[in-house]
């Protein structure tokens, strides 16, 4: 390697830039021509100026670069930490959501039932109003005073009711142990109402005639006159769910609904969104014994089939009562 070659290549190979067979080859240069060393020590003090490797330079060549094997060891050092880090982003994304931490619980609703100014009575009112049809579900409860030490035996009746209600329309399919019982019809027409009994365990079905749509057995009549009293209710019950959805309960006796003694109960359960009752209870008080009427499970939006209110009465089934003339 001659001189202009050589120093063509000074800058670079002060700086360490050469590869490992040019360093070699000017480094044997330089120990061979004092003027390329000389020249070289200069670049190397201009390029650090007033160092240790500037000083050196003036009389030591070039150490060789290190061989590629320490490169590609790098290499592979770099390559291994992104991967892993890689990794590491891959595992936050996966499990990020089993690790945050849970939302909030929502805010407990408006407990509009404590406003003693009793505004939202006329909002349960207008709900009922709106009723086209409802269906509900009915069961008594038998509680005695014969048991042991004067308490209560609390029985549950094996008869059950489905019932339906559109308008004065009326329908209650009466099922005890599971087994048809008796169906109830109660239909107007033309302002007036019969009602149409069919007793299966005895194969038999009456009609009567009743009286004007305004005796019909109205379930929405009946919740709505419960809501007229609430402000007059003698216990506020508190909050529980019925299917799923919360309600607040009332207890008023009897007397304010003009139908019984002041010591004899009904409840009413209100859900608390929507404002209509989800749970009806009255009591009747007996000689020995309480008896209890439960309604639930109200859909008061139900879609009946078109014949909920048409009597149907079973072949060979015999007539016991016929007062429809009267």
């Amino acid at each position: 390697m001659d001189c202009p070659e050589v120093k063509r290549k000074l800058a670079a190979y002060a700086g360490g830039r050469l590869g490992e067979k040019e360093a070699r080859d000017v480094a044997a240069h330089l120990d061979t021509c004092k003027g390329c060393a000389a020249l070289v020590s200069r670049v190397a003090a201009e390029a650090s100026p007033g160092s240790e490797a500037a000083a050196a330079a003036k009389t030591k060549p070039q150490s060789a670069p290190k061989p590629a094997s320490s490169r590609v060891s790098r290499l592979s050092i770099l390559i291994l930490s992104a991967v892993a880090l890689a990794a590491i982003y891959v595992a936050v994304a996966l499990f990020k959501p089993l690790i945050t931490a849970p939302a909030p619980p929502p805010p407990p609703p408006v407990q509009w039932w404590l406003d003693t100014s009793y505004a939202w009575i006329g909002d349960i009112k207008s709900a009922l109003s709106a009723v086209k049809a409802v269906s509900w579900h009915e069961q008594f409860i038998t509680q005695s005073m014969d048991g042991d030490f004067g308490k209560p035996d609390v029985v549950s009746s094996p008869k059950t009711a489905k019932c339906y209600a559109q308008g004065p329309n009326f329908c209650r399919e009466l099922i005890e142990n599971g087994e048809p019982r008796e169906t109830q019809w109660i239909v107007s027409a033309n302002g007036k109402l019969t009602k149409t009994v069919v007793r299966f365990d005895t194969a038999t079905y009456e009609v009567t005639k009743l009286g004007s749509d305004s005796d019909a057995e109205d379930i929405v009549k009946r919740a709505t006159a419960m809501a007229a009293v609430l402000d007059k209710a003698n216990l506020l019950r508190g909050t529980n769910r019925f299917g799923g959805r919360d309600s607040v309960g009332f207890q008023i006796p009897l007397a304010r609904l003009g139908e019984g003694p002041e010591y004899v109960y009904a409840r009413i359960w209100l859900d608390v969104e929507t404002k209509l009752p989800s749970m009806i209870e009255k009591e009747t008080q007996l000689s020995t014994s309480q008896l209890t009427l439960i309604q639930d499970e109200f859909d008061w939006n139900a879609e009946l089939p078109p014949n909920a209110f048409r009597p149907v009465i079973p072949g060979g089934f015999r007539l016991v009562t016929d007062n429809q003339a009267r």
